[in-house]
């Protein structure tokens, strides 16, 4: 554990303290039970927070923006695990674990949902047809956007854009 902790969120520290201060001046049993149970709130937050400090590595988030960095510059074009790792300069399983980690998302869900965003804003405010769309999206062919594409957002392309599509709206 780091000998000094620096605090992310300040506000959300000092609603603890008030709220402890709040509680603790008032009399009763169970105006000192909610003192309590805020004060271990508190003290939950700052052992959360300071895990997350110890354990952060500036050489890897280096690593990790760069991988983020390669997927944005190359997003319409196929995209793996072992190229993604090389550019990380680390192994593929070490790669996957230390990226899912930090961002919540295996890095291939993480490309699909930048490539369904992107696609999103196409069928939004353009009338390219909807392969091509699917293309410039970085997916191999229409059959595998359409699959995701419904699967994440919960409808298909064209349904999506017959209802969100600038385009209509301006006509």
């Amino acid at each position: 554990m780091p000998n000094l902790i620096k605090i992310m969120n300040p506000t959300l520290y000092e609603q603890h303290f008030y709220q402890i201060l709040q509680w603790f001046h008032q009399s009763g049993t169970i105006s000192l039970l909610k003192s309590k149970s805020v004060f271990l709130d508190l003290l939950s937050l700052l052992w959360r927070q300071a895990e997350q400090q110890a354990n952060y590595d500036p050489q890897l988030e280096d690593n990790l923006q760069e991988v983020i960095k390669y997927i944005n510059t190359f997003l319409q074009q196929p995209l793996s695990l072992a190229k993604l790792a090389g550019v990380a300069c680390m192994s593929p399983s070490y790669f996957f674990k230390c990226f899912k980690k930090r961002f919540k998302l295996s890095p291939m869900k993480y490309i699909l949902q930048l490539r369904i965003e992107s696609a999103k804003l196409e069928l939004t405010f353009s009338e390219k047809p909807i392969k091509t769309i699917s293309l410039e999206s970085g997916f191999e062919s229409v059959h595998p956007f359409y699959h995701a594409f419904k699967r994440e957002v919960g409808i298909s392309p064209g349904a999506y854009r017959n209802s969100t599509s600038f385009v209509n709206i301006m006509r």
